[in-house]
């Protein structure tokens, strides 16, 4: 009997302490982004070149700490004057106590401030 209660604890403890994925393969693709991947975009195809993540000043109002994901992005449409764009994603520490799907913003020169969010994103 004694035995039965070890296997079943170790079982348990095994279960509790793996890896679960908890959201489907289409969220979170903002996050993802990799370097050398190529992605389209609204359209477009865009390769990812480096992404840095700045700390930004917390709001006075709420204390809430924000960071942005910023991705630089280079242009493999030949047909289009755009040759570079930056992704912005603004992660905020309020995020992680309640899932809130990522949304970015792409920046060009050509069409200015565009929201982007995971649906927009299709690996290439």
């Amino acid at each position: 009997m004694r035995s039965i209660f070890k296997t079943l604890g170790r079982a348990l403890t095994q279960w509790w302490q793996a890896d679960r994925i908890r959201v489907s393969s289409r969220e979170g693709r903002l996050l993802r982004l990799q370097t050398g991947q190529r992605v389209l975009i609204h359209g477009r195809v865009w390769k990812v070149e480096a992404s840095d993540l700045e700390e930004l000043q917390p709001e006075k109002s709420s204390g809430t700490q924000a960071s942005c994901l910023k991705v630089h992005l280079s242009n493999c449409d030949a047909t289009d004057e755009t040759q570079t764009a930056l992704l912005e994603i603004v992660i905020s520490s309020a995020d992680q106590h309640h899932f809130v799907k990522p949304l970015g913003f792409l920046c060009t020169d050509s069409s200015g401030r565009v929201p982007v969010s995971d649906a927009d994103i299709v690996p290439a």
